[in-house]
């Protein structure tokens, strides 16, 4: 269904949960996160607006696109941190969300996402924000 079609109600608690929620708990986290960490968040490439050509998936899309758009500012009010700001697309994976037809079982893609965790964390380069698939590469925004 259209976006635009879908009862408001729903809409705020796709943003709710995919955006703001995220954001929040990083808000109250950030602090304890190590200096050499990793703040990842659960993304989508459905979220990339420059690879958005056929449209669908309307609110679930920009919910995502949200997410992308806080996690930046997110890392740039964070500027100062030392610890980095991921935004992981996992794939399209067989799950009630991607469905039967999707490219991935969840075994590959949680670990290609945890090699990709451990790789950023031996990576000397801090802070910033980046936007990767779970096999580390980049996703456009």
């Amino acid at each position: 269904m259209p976006a635009g079609q879908m009862p408001r109600e729903v809409v705020g608690q796709v943003f709710q949960t995919n955006a703001i929620s995220p954001i929040r708990f990083a808000e109250s986290f950030h602090k304890r996160v190590a200096a050499s960490g990793v703040i990842a968040f659960m993304t989508s490439k459905l979220g990339s607006v420059s690879l958005n050509q056929g449209g669908g998936w309307g609110s679930y899309r920009a919910s995502k696109a949200a997410l992308n758009t806080l996690a930046r500012s997110f890392a740039g009010q964070h500027s100062k941190a030392s610890w980095r700001v991921i935004l992981m697309h996992p794939g399209w994976v067989r799950t009630d969300l991607g469905g039967g037809r999707a490219t991935l079982d969840v075994d590959t893609s949680v670990r290609g996402m945890v090699a990709l965790l451990e790789r950023c964390l031996e990576q000397g380069d801090r802070g910033g924000c980046v936007f990767l698939d779970y096999q580390g590469q980049t996703v456009p925004w």
